[in-house]
């Protein structure tokens, strides 16, 4: 028996499961392929994309790595092993393999694509665009990376660049549902909004997030009766459907915004950008970039090594800089774990500030720069809330640490301008 060489018969069998969408019984059937044939690196890699899309990439890697013992120059292994690292947040490790994959094969779009997705989970967003840039020149209808690259584009504030490059993805596919999905997001005014989420429901009647963004949309306009019935279906308790609720009755309406950027635009334009601005959670500086255009100096406040306990699906660690810190003009850093760090830092008075943006996710350690930095926030100053909306928990995170301050200090919160593509919330303080 050659145990290299599994019968073709045998592996239209494994195809017709694959085809079917029974990936635990592919993974039954290739193992026992796998006893007869065990040096098989068509079955080793049936069987680690099997267990890679049954979320379980630990066992993936296994038999990735396998194969790579018997065939160590296997670029599609070495691309399918990076992406299994990927899933287990094992970047660096992710991106030797699809580096590796590219050397074998330089003109490997996929693994250029990969390894985009790699460096954006990093928020490396410079090299992201970069490899995925590559991608498209080498295969030019790489729908895929047109997409991740408009998102790039985006989350870099490069508008005008992800509207193009959405764009060229729809002309590529006139039905590329996540394009038209992540254009909309990029809208600057309701009516821009509408019509984005529009051409999502013509090219996918069924899109869930679409629909549920229609509902708003026409609530906001007047017409309550499809959010009413989404209401009172099966998306009776959905987050969104909670948020909308929510900010349809605010006593006053805020300024609606669908797109990040020009969401902070309109915020800052309600700020004395003479004073300066503090940021809870800085990453790789993005949001921090971005403000300082408008801002002469900011201070920012972050770990650099993720997030210090789990968020949900989001694990310790989660968001990690790997101890890199932003070096921007006008920028001071503070690096360590809230608790430590501004104590320190605000047992000094400082000037009130023009804009706090919290960024911490966490309800502790939203609540901790909340009852820290209370001495920089006045009736003038705007808090911006990054994620205070339309997740899962939205209840119990930033929302719950902003209303239980405001109840400890007899304060109360008015809001002033949502984004809902991005989930943020902008608020100012004042006395109960």
């Amino acid at each position: 028996m050659n145990s290299t060489s599994p019968p073709h018969k045998k592996l239209k069998t494994l195809l017709a499961l694959w085809n079917n969408g029974d990936l635990n019984q592919v993974a039954m059937e290739a193992k026992k392929l796998l006893r007869s044939y065990p040096r098989s690196i068509t079955i080793l890699n049936v069987l680690g994309t099997a267990y890679t899309n049954l979320n379980e990439p630990s066992v993936a890697i296994g038999f990735y790595s396998k194969a790579l013992r018997i065939q160590p120059d296997n670029a599609e292994i070495l691309n399918n092993r990076g992406n299994a690292r990927v899933k287990l947040g094992e970047y660096e490790l992710a991106i030797l393999d699809f580096r590796r994959a590219l050397s074998i094969d330089p003109k490997f779009s996929l693994a250029f694509n990969n390894l985009g997705l790699a460096f954006k989970a990093q928020g490396k967003l410079d090299k992201a665009a970069d490899s995925f840039r590559k991608a498209v020149a080498i295969d030019s209808v790489l729908i895929d990376a047109y997409v991740h690259l408009g998102n790039t584009y985006f989350e870099q504030a490069e508008t005008s660049l992800a509207r193009e490059t959405f764009g060229h993805a729809i002309g590529l596919d006139s039905k590329c549902i996540d394009a038209y999905w992540n254009l909309f997001g990029t809208s600057t005014s309701l009516a821009e909004a509408k019509n984005r989420i529009t051409k999502c429901l013509a090219v996918c009647p069924s899109y869930e997030n679409a629909r549920l963004m229609m509902s708003f949309i026409l609530a906001w306009e007047g017409d309550y009766s499809v959010l009413r019935n989404m209401s009172e279906s099966e998306y009776s308790g959905h987050p969104y459907i909670r948020s909308y609720f929510w900010i349809l009755g605010l006593p006053e309406r805020p300024s609606l915004h669908f797109n990040r950027w020009s969401f902070y635009d309109a915020v800052t334009k309600l700020c004395d950008t003479s004073r300066p601005f503090y940021e809870f959670g800085v990453w790789r500086g993005a949001s921090f970039r971005y403000l300082l255009k408008s801002f002469r100096n900011g201070f920012g406040f972050d770990t650099f090594y993720g997030l210090p306990e789990n968020w949900y699906e989001n694990e310790r660690g989660s968001y990690n800089s790997q101890g890199e810190i932003p070096t921007l003009e006008g920028g001071e850093f503070i690096a360590g774990e809230f608790e430590q760090t501004l104590p320190i830092f605000f047992s000094q008075s400082r000037k009130f500030a023009s804009l706090v943006n919290f960024d911490a996710d966490l309800y502790s350690a939203t609540l901790c720069a909340l009852n820290n930095s209370k001495n920089i926030i006045d009736q003038n100053t705007i808090l911006i809330f990054d994620e205070m909306l339309m997740n899962e928990h939205w209840e119990q995170d930033e929302f719950r640490a902003l209303t239980e301050f405001c109840g400890r200090h007899q304060m109360r919160f008015r809001v002033v301008a949502v984004c809902l593509f991005s989930k943020q919330v902008a608020v100012r303080l004042e006395n109960a």
